[in-house]
């Protein structure tokens, strides 16, 4: 029995290592600026700790939604791909350049591998929105205890001695 393959695409390969090399760069980028922003941060927090606290946030903020949007997006990608590999009982589905030679499936493998694709986008995004919102509603918690100043009340009592201490 012969199986048919989809052969790999080299201009796909290349641009996938070119976007891989720049993401990396980005990454790499983002890193040393968020040293020396946490740096600024550190020295601010010594004078003025509220807008510290809440610079802190927002840089939070704005890498959870950046990781969210990255998140979102590849469970997209990943449930469009398995809603056509439903549709064509065939994966990977017909039109789809791929990275290396990768043997065809048809019929009920296919079906299978497009709904695993499915289940598998719908419970990442389901997980990305529970972590997101409990991070929202826990970050947002702890910056505001943290800025409140708890108020201490003294008794003009000395408290009690516990025998045998003294």
């Amino acid at each position: 029995m012969t199986h048919d393959i989809q052969p790999a695409d080299p201009q796909l390969k290349r641009r996938f290592l070119l976007g891989m090399t720049g993401l990396a760069i980005l990454i790499a980028l983002g890193i040393h600026a968020l040293d020396a922003y946490l740096l600024e941060l550190h020295v601010l927090a010594q004078d003025a700790q509220p807008t510290a606290a809440a610079k802190a946030q927002d840089l939070i903020r704005m890498v959870l939604a950046l990781l969210i949007a990255g998140t979102a997006a590849l469970c997209l990608y990943l449930a469009r791909s398995s809603w056509q590999t439903l549709k064509s009982e065939r994966f990977p589905p017909p039109g789809t350049r791929v990275l290396s030679d990768t043997p065809i499936r048809r019929g009920a493998q296919a079906r299978r591998y497009g709904q695993a694709g499915l289940l598998v986008a719908v419970l990442v995004m389901l997980v990305t929105v529970v972590v997101a919102t409990q991070a929202s509603r826990l970050l947002g918690k702890s910056f505001d205890t943290q800025l409140k100043p708890t108020p201490v009340f003294f008794d003009e009592t000395p408290p009690p001695s516990i025998p045998g201490s003294q």
